[in-house]
């Protein structure tokens, strides 16, 4: 492994962030009169890592099991489990890639 695989996890942690953020700020506003949901979308950068694009919903927010705002909490549920889980698996990269590089580094743990 290498630094790029270090910098890949890291790229990753930040998206599951990124992601989860998203997803609690659409939970967050459920009652708010006028608030349209975000989703956050991963997609590859060709030289490694992800980038994270945050966009509004459509008209697929006004589906059946929605609240007034739009946001459906079964859907922000499987969101935030999943970018807990993404961020799980980027930090056990990251260590994994530091260990084996010898760099040291600092990072934080998810509480259960």
């Amino acid at each position: 492994m290498s630094l790029k695989t270090l910098q890949n996890a890291m790229s990753g942690i930040e998206a599951a962030e990124r992601r989860f953020n998203t997803t609690s700020n659409n939970v967050a506003n459920l009652r708010s009169e006028g608030f349209r949901p975000s989703r956050a979308t991963n997609s590859e950068v060709e030289s490694g890592g992800v980038k994270v694009s945050i966009s509004q919903a459509g008209a697929e927010a006004q589906q059946s099991g929605t609240l007034e705002s739009g946001t459906n909490l079964v859907k922000e549920t499987t969101e935030s489990t999943l970018a807990v889980n993404a961020y799980r698996a980027n930090m056990a990269s990251a260590r994994t890639a530091a260990d084996v590089s010898g760099v040291t580094v600092s990072i934080g743990s998810v509480q259960e």
